[in-house]
């Protein structure tokens, strides 16, 4: 049985009026992530995201129910990234 090689993934954000990194995440694949900052602007969000999750409502109405996605779950960046184009106007992409 040979094991899977879990890819590296960065997301980086990008100013919303200047084009410039605000700040850049990366996990390794093993569930540790980095980050960069070039601006202070998130540090205090960013560094609760990468402590505690995310918590976010999904679903509909009635059926909406919280989701927990821990920073060390392979999935993090991904659900990072909707979840800011979600609750942002900021420019953030996934690589």
């Amino acid at each position: 049985m040979t094991a899977t090689k879990k890819k590296k993934k960065t997301l980086t954000i990008y100013s919303t009026y200047e084009p410039e990194v605000v700040a850049r995440i990366t996990n390794d694949g093993q569930g540790n992530n980095t980050v960069l900052f070039s601006s202070d602007l998130l540090r205090p969000t960013i560094d609760r995201w990468l402590k505690y999750g995310i918590i976010e409502w999904v679903g509909v109405g009635v059926e909406a129910e919280q989701r927990h996605t821990p920073p060390s779950d392979p999935e993090f960046l991904t659900r990072l990234l909707e979840y800011i184009k979600k609750e942002s106007n900021l420019d953030v992409r996934l690589q």
